[in-house]
């Protein structure tokens, strides 16, 4: 590839960067320093159940997700992720197979 290319190849990922941090700001998730993208990810689904004020099953968090904040989770990863936070205790309850909600710690 030569220069130009690299060049655009910068530009490019720049571009995505800066739209990213617009929807986060559009959609009203915290903008903190982020340390991975599952983390980011997470911040979503931890934004999607504070909004939505009652239990939602796994699913409907991931169309909420990619409704929303145009991003796709994957079910499995999404379901790991939440048992995690569930033993940390940070403030999300499993209320059925596969549902959660959030609740203030």
């Amino acid at each position: 590839m030569n220069e130009f290319g690299k060049y655009l190849d910068l530009i490019e990922e720049l571009a995505k960067s800066t739209l990213d941090v617009v929807n986060r700001f559009k959609n009203g998730v915290p903008t903190k320093t982020l340390r991975s993208k599952r983390t980011y990810k997470f911040e979503y689904v931890e934004s999607i159940l504070r909004n939505a004020g009652k239990p939602l099953h796994i699913d409907e968090i991931i169309e909420i997700a990619k409704k929303d904040y145009k991003v796709n989770i994957s079910k499995d990863s999404l379901s790991s992720a939440i048992s995690k936070k569930i033993r940390a205790g940070s403030g999300i309850v499993r209320t059925a197979p596969n549902t959660f909600a959030f609740t203030e710690v």
